[in-house]
């Protein structure tokens, strides 16, 4: 019984948030998202679709364990899984397609294993749509990452054409000090996959007075929404 086996729930949590142990990948990254259940409901439509011709049912993910859970009989296990569910489904929602602006977005709060403890990062994806994928070279990326030494960090990576600007966002005042020693490789990691890194900039992630949307650095601002310190501004 799944409810009486919380070995089984903390070994799929470890895998979910371990380091990838090969060269990360945009497959890896998939198969995280899949682990923690965000393609979930997609995939049992499909399976049930399929049912007919004996497909293999979805892989164990963390919204299928969470939906046991909460049927498990323990109330108190079902509250917290309840709140767990509603999360996912809240992330699942905001996931959506513009058919009319040919725009798709995504929104993902990812665990993260940082200095052997779970961290969360929040994870805002605004592009075109390029057939069944995103569009890598016309995209917006925001990521906000919870550190213990550091605080909160946002990246923001708005792509035009390939050609990339960078903005790291944090409160700290020798923050751009401390990053400096990495900016050059992750230039050079950011340009081995076919990206021109047009600009770096270090900000502070909160502005009094800040306009709501975040500016374009690149001269012709693309078609799609934007991101702003305070997440993610949905006006197109």
């Amino acid at each position: 019984n799944f409810a009486g086996s919380p070995k089984e729930f903390l070994a799929h949590m470890n895998k979910t948030v371990q380091p990838f142990a090969l060269e990360p990948s945009a497959r890896q990254m998939f198969e995280t998202i899949r682990r923690l259940g965000l393609t979930h409901d997609y995939e049992v439509a499909e399976s049930l679709v399929f049912k007919g011709n004996k497909e293999e049912a979805p892989q164990q993910n963390m919204k299928a364990m969470f939906l046991k859970l909460a049927h498990s009989g323990n109330e108190q296990v079902a509250q917290q899984a309840e709140q767990a569910l509603n999360n996912l489904t809240g992330q699942q929602l905001l996931n959506k397609f513009d058919a009319g602006a040919n725009v798709q977005s995504f929104f993902f709060t990812l665990p993260l294993l940082l200095q052997n403890e779970v961290r969360s990062i929040k994870v805002y994806v605004n592009s075109r749509k390029d057939g069944e994928r995103i569009d890598w070279e016309n995209c917006s990326l925001y990521f906000l990452l919870e550190t213990k030494k550091l605080g909160d960090i946002g990246i923001l990576l708005n792509a035009n054409e390939r050609n990339l600007s960078i903005t790291f966002r944090n409160d700290n005042a020798d923050f751009a000090e401390k990053l400096q020693p990495l900016m050059d490789v992750a230039k050079e990691r950011l340009e081995e996959i076919g990206y021109h890194v047009a600009g770096v900039n270090v900000t502070k992630l909160t502005k009094e007075n800040m306009p709501m949307k975040e500016s374009q650095p690149i001269s012709q601002p693309p078609s799609y929404a934007t991101f702003t310190e305070k997440g993610y501004d949905f006006t197109i």
